[in-house]
């Protein structure tokens, strides 16, 4: 019989995927007090799997030492590998000199490199990369959330094919109109219009009509795009950059899974599933998660902090990433970014990303 003994500690996702990698016939989770509730989500998760668990005092290496001693005298005739990776110092130092000293087998899982190291008998290291799926619903799982994905909002055709094309390339012009629309919008007008100061651009929609154009001079050249219904005025005003992100990063094939609209709810024993947050796309890559939030107006105190509790929420093995039409003015808020660990992508740079992430998952996957 094949035995994992699993170390936990505060990073569920470790046991996860060595789970997932070794495929015991019996899972064995040695956890301490405070990380009971995790056995419990990774159980719910993992829940095809036969398991026994154990719980030590995290910092008491002489408990740990013959609670794991214990483990061994009860499964003698089994292949036992321990996996120390998420465990307390104490109880991985007791785990590892225990198993070196009886030339056991050890596995550690490098996540963020997508490698396991395996100690052979205690001692020869045997390096091989991960290959499993890890499904985006299942990693915020082990940290206790559930999720629901959304559809597009609007619909995938070549209408709304032509807005996104057209707003990306020609938003600089357009972003000094669009606040004005915005503000007549608010004064409950039904005749929207707008022109920029050089008279090189016109905005005008009727909300009654549902009908409207944008017109672009540059110089000799002139681009007009015409607004045959509310929802395409919507896109327009905002939604266009989100789908415009989605379909470049799926078009790329550059992760595993890919979600729209992603929304978050915490799961509390018996309660009512509690709404947390809602992440604009979420994409898997091997074992880690890239979570972006797209953004066409100013950047402020609220989104920053929106972020900083999506990266609480995701895990130390997610990647934040923010994608605005512009760079961050504020120093604040360029420091706020920096500090959470956040990565901010201005839309013309995200060709350069793609770039980016395609080589370094290719020669280093931990971006």
């Amino acid at each position: 019989m094949k035995i994992l003994i699993n170390l936990i500690g505060g990073q569920p996702a470790p046991v996860y995927i060595a789970t997932r990698f070794i495929n015991p016939d019996l899972n064995l989770l040695v956890f301490s007090k405070d990380s009971k509730k995790q056995i419990e989500k990774l159980m719910k998760t993992l829940n095809g799997y036969s398991y026994d668990n154990y719980e030590v005092e995290p910092y008491d290496y002489n408990q740990c030492l013959r609670v794991l001693k214990n483990i061994i005298e009860k499964y003698p005739e089994s292949e036992l590998i321990l996996n120390p990776t998420s465990g307390t110092k104490i109880m991985s130092f007791a785990g590892f000199k225990l198993f070196s000293d009886l030339n056991k087998d050890i596995l550690y899982i490098d996540s963020q490199n997508h490698n396991s190291i395996f100690f052979k008998k205690g001692i020869t290291t045997e390096t091989k990369k991960i290959n499993i799926s890890f499904p985006i619903k299942d990693y915020f799982s082990i940290y206790g959330y559930f999720i629901e994905s959304g559809n597009l909002r609007f619909p995938d055709n070549e209408t709304y094919s032509n807005i996104r094309e057209f707003m990306f390339k020609n938003y600089s012009h357009i972003k000094n109109v669009v606040p004005k629309i915005n503000k007549q919008l608010k004064e409950k007008l039904y005749s929207l219009e707008s022109k920029d100061d050089t008279n090189s651009l016109y905005f005008w929609y009727n909300l009654k009509k549902e009908k409207g154009l944008l017109n672009i001079k540059k110089g000799r050249n002139e681009s007009t795009l015409n607004i045959n219904s509310k929802n395409e005025f919507d896109y327009i005003m905002g939604h266009w950059m989100e789908d415009f992100v989605y379909h470049k990063l799926k078009d790329e094939n550059l992760f595993d899974e890919l979600l729209m609209n992603v929304k978050l709810y915490s799961i509390r024993d018996n309660l009512q599933p509690e709404y947390q947050n809602e992440l604009d796309l979420c994409g898997i890559k091997d074992q880690t998660v890239y979570i972006f939030e797209c953004k066409t107006g100013k950047l402020n105190k609220e989104i920053v902090e929106k972020l900083r509790l999506i990266k609480n929420l995701s895990g130390i093995y997610s990647k934040i990433h923010l994608i605005t039409l512009f760079r961050p003015v504020e120093s604040s808020s360029k420091e706020r970014i920096k500090d959470f660990n956040i990565k901010h992508i201005n839309l013309t740079e995200l060709e350069d990303f793609i770039k980016e992430f395609k080589n370094q998952t290719d020669t280093n996957p931990n971006l």
